[in-house]
């Protein structure tokens, strides 16, 4: 029978200041059942979500005529897109049992990975346009796999520093 209540929670807790590409960031996972369990993995991942955003406005004339003045409205256009990857990710458990009522900690340590973002580069060149961004959220994410379970998840935003220039 599948569990559909949750059993486990999640609690992540790690140091709250900016961490550079190629730095080590360390977590604590509390791991607290609801009721005996058992888990086939859990792993943290460092997920990046690149946005682009580019603004502008254009201009939708009421109605044409080459004798009269043309009257219409100016409106914004806004468009959007939105890309997400796991940058980095680690195994903090393999199988194992857990009993409800407890709570287990795991001390993880993240490495993560001096590549940037996809859209890195393209974000450099468009510094200096006011109408075009690319902007990136950071995000801690664990995940436990119970087995004959709802997996269990818990995120936190992480502040993540990129250089000022490629390398």
């Amino acid at each position: 029978m599948l569990n559909r209540m949750l059993p486990l929670e999640l609690g992540l807790e790690f140091e709250p200041r900016r961490y550079s590409l190629g730095e080590s960031i360390d977590v604590i996972v509390e791991i607290r059942p609801t009721a005996d369990i058992r888990v086939r993995s859990g792993r943290l991942d460092l997920v990046c979500e690149e946005l682009y955003i580019q603004r502008g406005s254009s201009f939708v004339p009421d109605f044409y005529a080459t004798d009269r003045v043309i009257s219409g409205q100016t409106r914004h256009v806004a468009q959007e897109r939105k890309e997400e990857f796991v940058h980095s990710t680690v195994r903090f458990m393999e199988e194992t049992r857990l009993t409800g009522g407890t709570t287990a900690s795991r001390r993880v340590s993240l490495a993560v990975e001096a590549t940037p973002p996809p859209h890195f580069e393209d974000s450099l060149a468009l510094q200096s346009d006011a109408s075009s961004a690319w902007t990136f959220k950071w995000t801690l994410l664990a995940t436990v796999d119970v087995a004959r379970g709802r997996d269990a998840q818990v995120e936190r935003e992480v502040t993540i520093t990129l250089p000022k220039s490629a390398a």
